[in-house]
């Protein structure tokens, strides 16, 4: 289950999604996952959200992404969490920790780079890839600069002939 994080043009987040109307059982665990790594605090089953979605018909939109009713053009089924009733999680119980976007979309990058060349060398899954890419980002302090997906993904094989 691919869960996406969407935000607006400020900065402020959108919400969390994934595309189908998953079992909420199901899906809890999974979002509560990305919820928690956005640094949120985690929600309960009955506000995951069964609606509909679209991208937009004009390119002068001011959104990529819009809750529509069922049957809009172009929607589709989403899963869905309102980031606007999330609670952020606080540093020393009162200061709101923020999420440089600019900073976080470096490092998607990175984890996304990464991925894509562990499933093109190594045929990973997707979402192995992608905890995999996380993983390797954190081990390297988040540092984008200083470290790219190719020698890191380079480490990960070695790592892996070694061991057998």
């Amino acid at each position: 289950m691919d869960i996406n994080f969407y935000h607006h043009a400020d900065g402020e987040p959108w919400g969390f999604w994934c595309e189908g109307h998953k079992t909420r059982e199901d899906a809890i665990s999974v979002f509560n996952r990305e919820i928690k790594a956005r640094d949120f605090e985690t929600i309960s089953v009955d506000q995951l959200q069964h609606v509909y979605a679209a991208r937009p018909e004009d390119d002068d939109s001011e959104y990529n992404f819009y809750i529509v009713e069922e049957g809009t053009s172009g929607a589709i089924p989403i899963t869905y969490v309102d980031a606007e009733k999330l609670t952020p999680c606080s540093d020393n119980g009162s200061i709101e920790k923020v999420v440089d976007t600019e900073v976080q979309v470096l490092r998607d990058a990175w984890v996304a780079e990464y991925a894509k060349l562990l499933i093109t060398q190594c045929h990973f899954d997707l979402e192995t890839a992608i905890e995999m890419g996380r993983a390797a980002l954190e081990l390297n302090d988040n540092d984008v600069e200083s470290c790219n997906p190719s020698d890191a993904v380079d480490e990960e094989i070695s790592a892996m002939r070694d061991c057998c």
